[in-house]
């Protein structure tokens, strides 16, 4: 064998493609190299036979019958088979039929790229673009493509419905049991929707722990209500996680197609809107979207941009409320009051826009300005009088209240002790220990806390015994009711007679009579506020309020 020959047989065997010859004539294989062991066996198994010899003769007769046809038509030609061996390959093959210097063929050259691995993983993306890596199911894109299917499928007849489903909740699970014990939620969650929806339905995980199903073609409403609940039964069944249990719930928003919209964006968001009411209402429930919905939703979303705005284009302004103590009658401090007077929509009510702010985060910034404000503006006062913020349980989330406060007073130097921020009992429920921990550095600062509506809550009691309050404010349902009901008299009697043994001042909140004031002043309330001594004013009236040394003529 020349050197040549030895150079040209190592460099074929050790091609990674499989490489055969096959004399065109015999039908035999005259050349074969190393990477031919996959398929045929190792190549001086193979040298001398035929296709007939080395597979079995189905087989054989298409694999015979190809290179003929490939032979006659005198041009190379290129395909993907797959070949079962030990297991399944995907094999890029190209043929090339060979002449002699007359043109006849001589042998027919075949190349055989493995593909299986470039396969998979082309397998593996596709896959992946259409399923939730997590539970297996549809993902959003693979969902809106089966929505618009539907959507276009009974736009001139029939009904189906779009159903999103949020687990209520979810975050305190991965907050206290840890992330892969959330996983496992999900995937329970997922694999019990897989067993009740099956075709002609979808499901699919949108992200988080929120899923969404597509009923087609749905005989009644009745029937998608048994669906439903049989959904909802299934998801409350406990969850087997690490030795415990985990139960959940979810809020479910149902929209129906093509009666609740006209394109599948709209019903998205429709039924979007449904799971948002169904969350509002407290979750474990279910909503179906009405026009309404969408009107309010319309209204809110108007609301919220306004609001956003508010603050950039100074239309918040602080109201104050004198507290008005009960040995002296002289006023004591102010309660700063957020009040919104929109260019468009006129004097906009707390009760309206703050509960928004709280839900969108907007509370952070306008909170942040209250308390600027208020120091600044508490700061010409005299040095005996204090003024109270109230403060939103969102700001302690995220422990932006400690900045806030420190810039607050810096820029105002106002004397810590003269700032007081009232709490509600919301502040608490949210990461007691975290809470408490803020607390205490505002306390380090000199800054006083107030617990606000107290006795409307659910712990009352023990968050006293937790964090030592500078103040407690009785909650206005109790002096409303003090001198006809014996139960609000008795609650009252039992807050100041807590809060005396406590060495904790009273406030009662929404004095409006005198004799509720007697009441107050019998039960040894220590301070009051409300229409009675005062309605929330501008800062203008501030100066007036002091200057007559609180006289119950000029405050009210």
């Amino acid at each position: 064998m020349s050197q040549t020959q030895v150079f040209l047989d190592a460099i074929i065997n050790n091609l990674p493609m499989m490489v055969t010859v096959v004399d065109a004539n015999t039908q035999k294989f005259v050349l074969a190299n190393k990477a031919t062991e996959k398929v045929f066996g190792t190549p001086s198994a193979i040298i001398g036979k035929t296709l007939h010899d080395l597979l079995p003769r189905e087989r054989a007769d298409e694999f015979a019958l190809r290179d003929q046809a490939v032979i006659k038509s005198g041009k190379a030609v290129t395909f993907e088979c797959e070949y079962e061996t030990e297991t399944k390959l995907s094999l890029f093959a190209t043929l090339i039929p060979l002449f002699d210097e007359k043109q006849n063929p001589q042998y027919l050259l075949s190349i055989y790229e493995d593909v299986t691995e470039k396969r998979k993983a082309e397998n593996d993306i596709i896959y992946l673009a259409h399923h939730d890596c997590l539970t297996g199911i549809g993902n959003r894109a693979t969902f809106y493509a089966n929505l618009k299917e539907s959507f276009s499928y009974y736009q001139h007849g029939g009904i189906f419905a779009l159903v999103y489903l949020d687990l209520d909740d979810f975050k305190s699970i991965n907050d206290t049991l840890g992330h892969p014990v959330g996983d496992l939620v999900l995937v329970s969650v997922a694999e019990r929707l897989r067993k009740i929806i099956r075709e002609p339905h979808h499901i699919a995980r949108l992200g988080g722990d929120e899923f969404a199903i597509i009923f087609n073609g749905v005989p009644s409403v009745d029937a998608l209500h048994a669906a439903i609940d049989r959904i909802v039964s299934a998801i409350a069944a406990p969850i087997e996680t690490c030795g415990s249990q985990v139960i959940t719930t979810a809020s479910i928003g149902v929209a129906i197609g093509p009666d609740d919209a006209s394109d599948p964006d709209a019903l998205l968001r429709n039924a979007d809107i449904a799971l948002y009411c169904a969350k509002k209402e407290g979750g474990n429930t279910q909503r179906y979207f009405d026009v309404q919905m969408l009107k309010d939703f319309n209204a809110r979303h108007a609301l919220e941009n306004d609001l956003r705005h508010a603050l950039e284009n100074n239309e918040l302004k602080l109201y104050y409320q004198p507290l008005v103590g009960l040995s002296d009658g002289r006023v004591n401090g102010f309660e700063a009051l957020m009040r919104w007077d929109s260019p468009t929509r006129g004097l906009v009510s707390p009760a309206d826009f703050i509960p928004l702010a709280e839900e969108t985060g907007l509370i952070r910034s306008i909170g942040a300005w209250a308390l600027k404000r208020a120091c600044l503006d508490a700061a010409d006062w005299r040095e005996d009088v204090g003024v109270s913020v109230n403060i939103s349980a969102c700001q302690f989330r995220d422990q932006s209240i400690l900045l806030d406060v420190a810039a607050a007073l810096g820029v105002s130097n106002l004397r810590p002790s003269r700032l007081e921020l009232e709490i509600t009992e919301s502040v608490m429920l949210y990461n007691t220990e975290d809470t408490i921990a803020i607390l205490e550095k505002l306390r380090h600062i000199g800054v006083k806390i107030a617990m606000d509506d107290f006795g409307t809550g659910y712990s009352s009691l023990a968050y006293l015994t937790k964090f030592a309050f500078d103040k407690v404010k009785i909650d206005r349902a109790f002096v409303k009711g003090v001198a006809e009901n014996p139960d609000c008299l008795a609650i009252i009697r039992a807050i100041t007679g807590l809060c005396e043994s406590l060495n904790i001042p009273t406030t009662a909140e929404g004095v409006e009579t005198e004799d509720q004031l007697q009441w107050l002043r019998a039960e040894r309330c220590d301070s009051v506020q409300g229409y009675l001594l005062g309605r929330p004013k501008p800062l203008e009236a501030v100066e007036k309020i002091l200057a007559c040394d609180g006289k119950r003529e000029a405050v009210a």
